[in-house]
């Protein structure tokens, strides 16, 4: 389930609702740690979600970054948050 939302955000497709999902999933540890090694290496296709147009696909990707606690995409959430 982890893979397949988090491949359905990189085809840009039902983007907010994924992430929500991410995020509940994640409470999990063994599902976090799947999900951090999905991402590395892709982590720019997260933090491009910083700049999408739809606010609520904003919040829940830095929510889900926050959640995440990775040291390479907190920098891009701490950037975004003073703007």
């Amino acid at each position: 389930m982890i893979r397949e939302k988090w491949n359905q955000i990189l085809q840009n497709k039902e983007v907010r609702q994924n992430l929500s999902c991410l995020r509940k999933e994640i409470k999990d540890y063994r599902q976090r740690r799947i999900l951090t090694e999905l991402i590395e290496g892709e982590e720019d296709a997260l933090i491009s979600l910083l700049a999408d147009e739809d606010a609520k696909t904003r919040k829940n990707a830095a929510l889900l970054m926050g959640d995440l606690s990775l040291q390479k995409i907190l920098e891009p959430v701490r950037l975004a948050v003073e703007r």
